[in-house]
């Protein structure tokens, strides 16, 4: 499941075309699973069927962060509109999904620039009291400072702002291209290849 990308996670159509597919498959079988567990009244898993579905969540979060977000507000219905959408889009993604591939790129890069970032910080703690000195940017001009300190204090919705941003996309726009039954309804502005307007 995990993708083939380069340093900022930037992926070839075809690549980011199959992750989706993929990803919306696993979060299918996640879905289609859980309610069959709570129509027969299971609400938790114990043991080794738990071990295994912390680790299938675990893989699905650390290949698209924010995806068990949406694993939690699709319904197993939207989940498999949107993997029709995507078995007949091939590439290139089609606007909703370059949205939602381009949210799970940045995120990827936040929160392993805030790791590394961290790590930086503990390994320095005593020599000095300044963040380290890393001011590069990221995907979407993201800046590593700001990952280790988001503006508002939430790495995800400083992520999604920028990612709205970027696709010239209100919040609410945003938020239903995320976690809306069908995104491919929504009018998108017009975009190049690399997102921007």
């Amino acid at each position: 499941m995990i993708c083939d990308t380069d340093s900022l996670g930037m992926q070839t159509a075809e690549t980011s075309l199959t992750s989706l597919l993929d990803k919306y498959v696993e979060m299918a079988r996640l879905r289609e699973e859980r309610e069959v567990l709570e129509a027969r009244g299971v609400l938790r898993l114990a043991g080794e069927a738990a071990r295994q579905r912390r680790a299938r969540t675990r893989r699905l979060a650390q290949s698209f962060p924010g995806a068990l977000r949406e694993l939690e507000r699709l319904d197993a219905a939207a989940i498999a509109a949107r993997i029709d959408r995507l078995r007949g889009a091939g590439a290139p993604l089609p606007p909703w999904a370059r949205v939602i591939e381009t949210h799970h790129r940045a995120l990827r890069w936040a929160l392993a620039t805030k790791r590394r970032l961290s790590g930086q910080r503990r390994s320095t703690r005593g020599a000095s009291d300044a963040p380290p000195a890393e001011s590069g940017d990221g995907p979407l001009g993201l800046s590593s400072i700001d990952a280790l300190c988001p503006p508002g204090g939430r790495l995800s919705a400083w992520v999604a702002t920028a990612v709205a941003r970027h696709f010239n996309l209100d919040a609410a726009t945003f938020d239903v291209i995320l976690y809306g039954a069908q995104p491919w309804e929504i009018e998108l502005p017009r975009v190049d290849g690399d997102g921007a307007a």
